[in-house]
């Protein structure tokens, strides 16, 4: 066969195949597509029932990633080869997943059909992956029918009876469809108008790369038509056209291109249409000039600027806004607009300008008609270029909105399907819960269309998060419970506030009268009360009164009591009450009345007083916590403040304030109901001296070694709120009675080197404050060789150190140590406050008979009144709201005092009723 014949015949065998390959696989042929065969070539889809959907099937995006992924041409004419020599695919080519096709398919098939001469021949190989294939070199094959349509069913039975096929006799087509088999590849092509077509639907930004792809796709886009096709399917025609003198792919590059034109900054996006580039920043700075700076570049020629030079637009902050004036749907609110020019069109209409107003060839100049017809000219294009340049702002603002508002609701509906399939889910998740879970958050960002593939693919991500989401939002819910119910107590507390600004409300008119009475009994106690504790016995009766009566009342009503009493009030009957009847005492009497220790402060070397105000502030900022023993004081009115909220906390029994002769323990009990511990004056109370009546106790240590002793003593005062030189008076004191007994030798003293192991024990048992920072008594008596011994202050070890050394002649039970006497310890030993101080001084020194024998405290003559300072106070405090006086002694007049109380009951009792009455109905 000649070359010539050979090639017609392989155009017309080449259309024929590429129709049989486009065919849909017969139901009897299905047979022939082996597990071999698909894993080599991959799935097919199922057979179709039109041309059309041949097509679309075989040109689907996945298909055509197989197909293109792999392919080079090869022609098995030489001559073939050489006239299609421009057509040859020499890189892959990535179709976009969205290609549409079916407009052209039916003409793409006729015209298969029909055997045309095709341009192109595609040899595409499916790898074994099923995925893109890296390019390969195919030897020429021969591309006649007899090759393409080999070993079909029908073929076979046209053999001759020698089982071979004359070369002269042609095989007949038949609709089938090629072979699969191993090893050999598929051989189709596709004509570049279907090309054309399918391109037409790619994004603009892809045909710039598949200009790139070979000469054939080079040629077919170097046309308009095929740029202005593919802008008009993908935008439509509302798009307005290229600017003036601009072709359709330059117009595409600046519509959806990336990177600067001039420097190639690579994430450059802002298309600037009015100069039909696209600039970062520096660029756009570098090639514009404002107005006041393009008038000194034109110097004489300001009619050319102003009227001839496409101009842009620059808000108050520099930065790019519209070209030209032009009235849009919105504008920054800003003022100080100005004028911006390009430097390129400036120095062109310069060029221009100057090119024109050049004298004729016959050396006259330009009329001024000649000048004004070329600037109408010029203003005509700068009003085009202007006005294009407005139309295509206008249409790319339009179509982001247009995108951003499709995406909206593109997430929207993503986010209704994932909260439905959550609600389906067993248990059902709240879609509260499901908005705190990160990885919903990110997916409802993605602006494509819900499915149920990106649900199953979201789901094991919520199911792993799903506990902690539900967890945040039980917290949240507790928070706003919490939340309702602070502002409901705020909204209480501020109608209280401002029902109690007045004084004249039904409580304090009750409480006032209550207070009344209290302070009259107070004033004619006796013996008269102490000013340290007038204050505070005053406030205890207040209270007690008011809860006697109050509880008396709700029971004969048979109602709850309704009123509590608050710290507001105890402040109130401070000020209205108890404050004015002190001011006749005077000034200075009036205010050391009125000061008051802090409970929560045990140090001793400070003295701060406080009043009632500042005091109780000073416990909520200083002392009150949730967890402490103020804990009482830390409740919140209004939330996140420190300011003691009065009407917030009701009134304890016993309440956070010391007097002056309270010793303060760091500790208090709000609900602490002992009596009232009064001041009384040791020289009047008790004996002068804190062992008078006493005898050291058996129980101890039986070994005669001081330092045990000493320890022996100090762990049991070590818990009392005494200082360090009453404990060492104490234990020293025992230590050397205890020794005396043991040798049974009134007079005996221990030596000073006993002491030599007390500092290491001292340590062990955690005894720091014993014999501890004292001065060598010997040295502050007798005088000593310098003044730094007599100042100098020592530890234990020190201090036995020195008097070993220095005074080793001299008493060191009496001399070592300046101790407090017997009748200050006493003094501190029976103070408010030193209870458990005084039981581990009687458990050291009980109290003994006058035989020498132990006795009870009580059967002590002299002791008894002595010993039992406390107990005396018992009988001193208020013990009912009938009156203060129960301290009095006097038996002849106890009579006559209870019938005097009763009588006052009795008129107490038509005062409060009513009050009570309208306090009981205003609380319901």
């Amino acid at each position: 066969m000649s070359g010539n014949t050979m090639a017609d015949g392989n155009s017309a065998n080449l259309g024929l195949s590429a129709a049989r390959l486009l065919t849909p696989l017969s139901a009897h042929d299905n047979h022939l597509l082996s597990s071999d065969h698909l894993a080599n070539y991959g799935s097919l889809p199922p057979p179709p029932s039109t041309m059309t959907s041949v097509m679309s099937s075989f040109l689907r995006p996945d298909n055509m990633e197989s197909l293109l992924g792999a392919t080079d041409l090869h022609l098995s004419s030489a001559s073939a080869q050489t006239h299609f020599a421009d057509h040859s695919i020499t890189a892959p080519l990535s179709v976009p997943a969205h290609l549409r096709i079916a407009n052209s398919l039916e003409m793409a098939t006729q015209d298969l059909a029909a055997g045309e001469d095709l341009p192109v021949t595609m040899y595409a190989a499916h790898a074994r992956n099923g995925s893109t294939a890296s390019v390969q070199s195919v030897p020429t094959v021969d591309t006649s029918a007899s090759d393409l349509v080999a070993d079909t069913p029908s073929s076979s039975k046209r053999k001759s009876k020698g089982g071979a096929t004359p070369a002269s006799v042609k095989r007949k087509k038949t609709s089938g469809p090629t072979r699969l088999r191993k090893g050999q590849q598929i051989i189709s092509a596709v004509p570049l108008d279907v090309w054309e077509n399918i391109l037409s639907y790619c994004p603009a930004k892809f045909l710039a790369r598949a200009r790139r792809i070979n000469h054939s796709f080079n040629h077919l886009l170097h046309y308009e038509s095929a740029w202005k096709r593919n802008r008009l399917q993908n935008h439509g025609a509302d798009m307005p056209g290229p600017l003036p003198n601009m072709k359709e792919d330059e117009y595409a590059n600046l519509l959806e291109g990336l990177g600067c034109m001039d420097c190639g900054a690579r994430k450059t996006r802002k298309a600037y249409w009015l100069w039909r580039k696209r600039w970062c920043i520096e660029c756009f700075a570098k090639s514009t000039v404002k107005e006041d700076a393009a008038l000194r570049l034109t110097a004489d020629k300001t009619r050319l600027l102003q009227e001839c030079v496409p101009f842009g637009i620059l808000d108050s902050w520099g930065r790019y806004e519209m070209a030209g004036y032009y009235e849009k749907g919105w504008t920054r609110s800003c003022h100080g607009r100005s004028k911006i020019y390009g430097k390129a069109d400036i120095a062109r209409l310069v060029a221009e300008w100057e090119e024109m107003m050049q004298p004729d060839e016959s050396g006259a100049p330009k009329t001024q008609d000649q000048v004004s017809e070329w600037l109408d000219l010029k203003r005509a294009e700068r009003d085009r270029v202007v006005k294009a340049a407005q139309q295509a702002e206008h249409w790319v603002e339009k179509s982001i909105r247009d995108r951003v508002g499709k995406n909206v609701g593109i997430k929207q509906d993503r986010a209704a399907f994932f909260e439905e399939r959550a609600k389906a889910l067993d248990p059902p998740l709240d879609p509260s819960a499901l908005k705190l879970i990160q990885a919903y958050k990110r997916s409802v960002e993605i602006a494509r269309p819900p499915s149920e593939r990106a649900w199953k693919a979201l789901l094991p991500k919520v199911e792993q998060e799903r506990a902690a989401a539900q967890h945040a939002i039980a917290e949240r819910r507790e928070r706003l419970a919490r939340s309702e119910r602070e502002s409901k107590e705020r909204s209480e507390y501020m109608r209280m506030v401002t029902r109690r600004a007045t004084g004249d409300s039904v409580e304090q008119r009750l409480i006032g009268t209550m207070a009344d009475d209290v302070l009259k009994e107070l004033d004619e106690r006796m013996p008269p009360v102490a000013d340290t504790d007038y204050v505070l016995l005053a406030l205890r009766g207040v209270r007690q009164r008011y809860y006697q009566i109050a509880e008396d009342f709700a029971a004969r009503l048979e109602q709850p009591l309704h009123y509590r009493l608050l710290m507001e009030d105890a402040r109130w009957v401070l000020e209205k009450k108890i404050s004015l009847r002190l001011h006749p005492w005077g000034p200075v009497r009036c205010a050391a009345a009125l000061l008051f220790k802090c409970p929560g402060c045990p140090r001793t070397d400070t003295h701060l007083k406080y009043t009632f105000d500042s005091l109780l502030c000073h416990l909520r900022k200083k002392h009150a916590s949730p967890l402490g023993e103020f804990k009482y004081l830390s409740r919140e009115a209004l939330e996140h403040t420190t300011t003691l909220h009065w009407l917030s906390i009701e009134w304890p029994i016993n309440l956070p304030v010391l007097a002056v002769h309270h010793v303060a323990t760091g500790k208090w009990d709000p609900h602490d109901a002992s009596p009232y511990l009064e001041y009384r004056d040791p020289a009047k109370y008790g004996p002068t001296s804190a062992y008078d009546g006493r005898r050291v106790c058996h129980g101890g240590p039986a070994t005669p070694d001081p330092v045990r002793y000493i320890t022996h003593a100090g762990a049991l005062l070590d818990p009392t709120p005494l200082e360090g030189k009453y404990k060492t008076s104490i234990v020293l004191r025992f230590a050397v009675e205890k020794s005396r007994a043991f040798h049974v030798d009134p007079s005996f003293a221990p030596p000073v080197t006993d002491l030599a192991n007390l500092p290491l024990t001292l340590i062990r048992a955690g005894l720091f404050d014993i014999f501890d920072r004292f001065k060598c008594a010997a040295c502050v008596l007798h005088g000593a060789d310098s003044a730094r011994d007599t100042l100098k202050v020592h530890s234990v070890g020190s201090l036995i150190q020195h008097f070993t050394l220095k005074h080793a002649s001299r008493d060191w039970t009496q001399e070592m140590l300046k101790l407090p006497d017997d009748r200050e310890l006493w003094a501190v030993l029976t103070r408010p406050g030193m209870e458990t101080a005084l039981k581990a001084f009687e458990t050291l020194f009980p109290p003994c008979d006058v035989a020498g024998k132990m006795a009870d405290v009580g059967s002590v003559p002299g002791l008894a009144g002595a010993a039992a300072g406390a107990a005396v106070l018992a009988n001193d405090a208020v013990g009912s709201p009938e009156g203060l006086s129960a301290g009095s002694n006097d038996a002849g007049d106890s009579t006559g005092a209870s019938k005097d109380a009763a009588d006052h009951k009795t008129t107490n009792q038509e005062v409060y009723d009513p009050l009570f009455t309208e306090l009981f109905d205003a609380s319901k």
